[in-house]
């Protein structure tokens, strides 16, 4: 119920903010008090957002915009403060997910990290806007009492670093619509999609990582949960991700009780290069002697790649239930209705969406919980219940559909 509250505060729209505007096509000197006279890049505006005291919205027209030419450069999120992108410049139309007219907050191959969070006790909020162009794309830093949310975000070409840095240290960790592809990591140890560390709340939902690689860590995503953190994934896709020693997801856990539970997961197309216990798929690791609790539900796993797919550490309870898995479950997993899968699971190319005469279809079940689904904390169908399970796919089209829920993150209409 805590997670639940505490995501159910992140939605609330700050009362009384200050609306800042900023437009690449607005004429110089702007004070951005109105689309009319909006400023023209998106540092004047957080400039000021920094100073007002209380909350602030930015809301930014489509376009490119640039934190500097030198690598320290950086756009700072200030407290307290909502960045909105995807207006379309003139009229300033707006398209709900706000991908129709694009604003791209791009390091130009030149900066270090493109966007900076370092959120406490606030509420920050990042929405519809494309991060590419970094070394890192997204560096995020949620302290105590903090709600910091990710929304409608694509992080793209950032090579070096990590696409999304994001830790969780006391506060709540909201990431809802988010993209990362075609990113690298080099330097040790470092996952070149998105990596997510909580030591409290965290939920992601309809996430999709794909093309990214790391060659000395994870290619896709490492979830690390430490203390009494909680890491809910629902809808989640990962392909096409090449890492050292995981090529989609690593789910870590370094604490008790901490838990991780991830709901209709597809894990396709991703390789491993190790030599020494490779995982395309997936690894699951416990840094402690006394096991935290890991869930994964209603899952697709299939790389073709030859050798595991997964890997389980020692001292881990790692229930798996009602999946598809290419070559059955190693040791160290529980299995609980899951079933070998001898050859490819009949998805599009490309698009991985189940075709008609999948072996996915109608084949899920519930976990441990008793649930198919993690909570719809997000009111993805608007209907005032946030308890319910999440009733949408990975393309918001109704999830229910059919004799049972199907595995992975599509839904065969």
């Amino acid at each position: 119920m805590k997670h639940i509250l505490t995501v159910l505060l992140a939605l609330v729209v700050p009362a009384h903010a200050d609306i800042i505007y900023v437009d690449s096509n607005a004429s110089p000197g702007g004070a951005g008090t109105s689309w009319q006279n909006a400023h023209q890049g998106l540092q004047d505006a957080l400039l000021r957002a920094d100073l007002t005291p209380g909350p602030d919205q930015v809301c930014v027209a489509e376009g490119s915009y640039s934190p500097g030419a030198l690598l320290g450069d950086r756009f700072n999120i200030p407290r307290h403060t909502t960045v909105v992108g995807g207006y379309r410049s003139g009229d300033h139309w707006r398209f709900p997910t706000g991908r129709m007219y694009a604003t791209v907050l791009t390091g130009n191959g030149i900066c270090q990290i493109v966007v900076v969070i370092q959120n406490y006790g606030s509420s920050v909020k990042l929405k519809s806007v494309v991060v590419s162009g970094g070394i890192w794309g997204i560096w995020l830093d949620g302290g105590p009492f903090a709600t910091t949310t990710l929304e409608d975000v694509r992080v793209q070409n950032c090579h070096g670093g990590q696409g999304i840095s994001a830790g969780n240290s006391g506060g709540t960790l909201n990431l809802l619509r988010v993209e990362v592809m075609d990113c690298s990591a080099s330097a040790a140890g470092y996952t070149g999609g998105m990596y997510v560390g909580s030591t409290d709340r965290t939920s992601l939902c309809n996430v999709i990582v794909r093309n990214c690689t790391s060659d000395t860590g994870v290619g896709g995503m490492h979830l690390f949960v430490a203390g009494d953190g909680e890491i809910v994934g629902q809808n989640i896709l990962i392909h096409g991700c090449r890492g050292k020693s995981t090529g989609g997801l690593r789910a870590e856990i370094g604490g008790i009780p901490g838990s991780i539970s991830m709901y209709g997961v597809t894990l396709v197309d991703n390789q491993a290069t190790s030599t020494i216990n490779p995982r395309h798929a997936l690894g699951s690791e416990n840094t402690v002697s006394v096991p935290g609790h890991m869930e994964f539900v209603n899952m697709v796993v299939w790389s073709g790649f030859q050798g595991p797919e997964m890997f389980g550490g020692y001292f881990l309870h790692t229930y798996f239930m009602h999946s598809l898995v290419r070559g059955g479950l190693p040791a160290f997993f529980y299995p609980n209705g899951t079933q070998t899968l001898l050859v490819p699971p009949q998805l599009m190319k490309g698009s991985y969406i189940p075709t008609d005469g999948s072996p996915v279809r109608d084949a899920g079940g519930t976990g441990t919980q008793m649930r198919a689904a993690a909570p719809d904390v997000f009111d993805l169908d608007n209907d005032g219940d946030f308890l319910e399970d999440c009733p949408v796919d990975l393309l918001g089209n109704p999830r229910f559909v059919g004799a049972a829920i199907d595995l992975g993150c599509y839904e065969i209409q």
